[in-house]
């Protein structure tokens, strides 16, 4: 066989084992479990079945041997019967969980319940303590607080969306419905510390670097920078109000020569 056969013949090899893992999850499918996932492997089986398709192709091409022709007729029946098999339940099970996400709100339920409003892209959060409030405060209320979730999705959604140092924290946590409120504290109790984040937040104000050339955009972003960490502070419990004068002589400082001249 051809080198160039040779790769193709692997990598077809590859893509009937991934097969194979498809056929288990559909076969082990469990609702509570699984049905964050259905989704994205949709997606992506759909991509493996045409990569097998483009390889198969390919192979049956560059063959003349009889028997190799009649071998690769028996695979590409055998494929397509699976794919065929798998992708079915896939989408019955994707179809159910968007019949459920779309249900009529219940009487005295939230009336916005049932409405089909943009996907909202969960926030990562992969430790640094500057992006753990705006992380928090969004997963709590997708997530944490939606009582329409079973706590083992709640759970996955997490595990997916903690990454570096803060996944390490959770790591050693079996995925289960009990566990959830575990991890969640673990996670609250690690980065919802106050003092570092008030230390955290006072180190960003106090290095913010000067603006080097005037201009509106970069006064902007200076004065941006500097109301975000200074409202952080107020949310933590900090009154910036009586640091009037402080706050002035440290943003003036940061000010371009020109533009503190004119101040």
């Amino acid at each position: 066989m051809p080198a160039h056969s040779t790769v193709l013949a692997s990598r077809r090899t590859i893509l009937l084992a991934a097969l194979v893992l498809y056929e288990q999850f559909v076969h082990e499918y469990d609702a509570e479990r699984d049905a964050v996932e259905v989704e994205v492997r949709l997606g992506r089986f759909e991509k493996l079945s045409k990569d097998w398709e483009s390889i198969q192709q390919q192979l049956e091409d560059q063959t003349s041997n009889a028997e190799e022709i009649v071998h690769n007729a028996a695979l590409r029946e055998d494929f397509e019967a699976r794919v065929i098999r798998v992708q079915s339940a896939l989408k019955r099970e994707w179809k159910e969980i968007s019949r459920l996400q779309n249900a009529q709100p219940r009487p005295g339920g939230n009336p916005l319940q049932g409405i089909k409003l943009p996907t909202i892209a969960l926030p990562e959060f992969d430790g640094d303590y500057m992006q753990w409030l705006t992380f928090r405060d969004t997963f709590e209320c997708l997530i944490h607080q939606n009582d329409d979730l079973p706590a083992i999705q709640k759970f996955h959604y997490l595990r997916a969306a903690v990454k570096g140092e803060a996944a390490q924290v959770i790591e050693a946590i079996t995925i289960s419905a009990s566990n959830y409120d575990l991890a969640w504290r673990m996670l609250t109790e690690r980065y919802s510390n106050e003092y570092l984040l008030k230390k955290r937040h006072l180190q960003a104000m106090f290095g913010i670097a000067p603006a080097k050339k005037e201009s509106a955009s970069t006064l902007h972003q200076l004065v941006d920078e500097f109301q975000r960490h200074k409202k952080t502070l107020d949310h933590l419990g900090e009154d910036t109000n009586t640091w009037s004068s402080i706050l002035e002589h440290l943003l003036c400082t940061n000010l371009p020569v020109s533009t503190l001249r004119d101040w």
